[in-house]
């Protein structure tokens, strides 16, 4: 067999591949490994059979381009946060700096007063 199926098996167990289990992906995670099985005995096939192997390889392609895409959506997500996160930082700092002028304007108004009254 394929040297992933038997280390994922040992490490999470038949609920891995187990439709019915609490696994996010186990179907994907089955339908990926009957692919695999099969695609390793129509490897040792001749004929149309291996042209089936051929077409399961594509199918395989075509799982890593779907998990390329849901990596892509997953980073545009964290982008996304992330801008909304430092949009909602810089206008907290645009904030705190009208709040530090409205402070200056303060001391100053203060600062004339002291010297007014030790005149």
């Amino acid at each position: 067999m394929d040297t992933e199926l038997p280390p994922t098996l040992w490490v999470f167990g038949f609920d891995y591949y187990n439709p019915w289990s609490d696994v996010p992906h186990s179907t994907f995670h089955l339908l990926d490994a009957i692919i695999i099985i099969t695609n390793f005995v129509l490897m040792f096939l001749q004929g149309p059979a291996q042209q089936i192997g051929e077409l399961l390889i594509l199918l395989r392609l075509w799982r890593l381009v779907k998990l390329l895409g849901g990596v892509a959506t997953g980073v545009e997500n964290l982008n996304r946060d992330i801008t909304l996160k430092l949009e909602r930082c810089e206008r907290d700092l645009a904030d705190k700096h009208r709040e530090l002028e409205e402070t200056r304007q303060q001391l100053a108004v203060l600062q004339r007063k002291v010297d007014a009254t030790q005149a």
